[in-house]
């Protein structure tokens, strides 16, 4: 073989190796394998659409576990912090008879969740998704010394980019109906509200 033959050749396998290489360490940096588990915290506003309902800012935390490429399970804790001016009074025909007018952003309430989120599309940095599910609700209005006890169903949907390796900013909304159980002889009232929030998911 000649010189100009050998050099040709050394050159071409020395292009082949770089260039194996070069693929091998794109694949090492761009091909991640999918978090088992988030945790995530959420800041926002509730709007109270029900007259028990709390409303107020909103602040709470998630926690996500994959079940599918897809599909996570959630669990969740939500505190809302509202206004505690009075807001109920007795009717003119009978003064047993209890009524309330609180605002939308009047009363603290706490509500332990739990349920699903799936991913319905993505795009390099983006994901939107749909999330649903039940939870546990204990209500409060200290102008009227009102306590109740309440099982809220949520349905919502969202999406998150990535700001970082394993960080995500999200922003969401939800609405949340269910029934609740009043003291003060209230009874059954509905519980409907409108919840609006931004945060942060961490990849564990």
């Amino acid at each position: 073989m000649s010189r100009a033959g050998l050099a040709l050749f050394v050159a071409a396998t020395s292009s082949a190796t770089l260039l194996a290489g070069s693929a091998r360490a794109a694949d090492e940096l761009t091909i991640e394998e999918p978090s088992q588990s988030e945790l995530g915290g959420r800041l926002g506003a509730r709007l109270a659409l029900a007259e028990t309902m709390p409303g107020g800012v909103s602040v709470g935390a998630i926690f996500l576990y994959r079940m599918t490429a897809r599909s996570w399970s959630e669990t969740g804790l939500d505190l809302s912090f509202g206004g505690g001016e009075p807001g109920c009074f007795y009717t003119r025909a009978s003064e047993l008879t209890l009524e309330c007018d609180h605002g939308v952003t009047d009363g603290f309430g706490v509500i332990a969740s739990a349920g699903g989120r799936l991913y319905l599309g993505a795009r390099p940095g983006f994901q939107s998704y749909a999330r649903a599910g039940a939870g546990l609700a204990i209500t409060h209005f200290a102008g009227d010394e009102l306590t109740g006890f309440g099982l809220p169903l949520h349905v919502g949907a969202g999406g998150r980019f990535d700001v970082a390796p394993r960080v995500r900013v999200v922003a969401e909304a939800l609405i949340q109906a269910g029934l609740s159980w009043q003291g003060r002889g209230l009874g059954v009232e509905p519980l409907l509200g409108l919840t609006v929030q931004v945060g942060v998911d961490f990849a564990l």
